[in-house]
């Protein structure tokens, strides 16, 4: 599965957390929330049909954060999880990376 997949299928299994997922791509850097498998970019436009990728094939990882359920971006559980952390994160909720 890829990755973004992956963590769209996190959001789902946990909806008390909303994920803030800082990329890098061709285009540049981008700033993603995933909420309950939903994702929407916070400085791109997003489209409109859920099953368009916001996340193209070429983004690379850059950080994880989780926040609570309702989005506050001043409240924070874990900023700046790594690859290796969000591997980790995904591993004990049974989800493949």
């Amino acid at each position: 599965m890829p990755w973004f997949q992956a963590l769209e299928q996190f959001s789902r299994q946990h909806p008390q957390i909303v994920l803030r997922l800082n990329l890098r791509d061709p285009e540049g850097t981008d700033t993603v929330l995933i909420y309950r498998g939903i994702a929407s970019s916070l400085s791109r436009p997003t489209p409109a049909d859920p099953h368009v990728p916001v996340v193209g094939n070429g983004a690379e990882f850059v950080s994880l954060d989780l926040l609570p359920a309702p989005y506050n971006p001043s409240r924070i559980l874990q900023a700046n999880l790594t690859w290796e952390q969000t591997q980790q994160l995904l591993h004990q909720a049974g989800i493949p990376s």
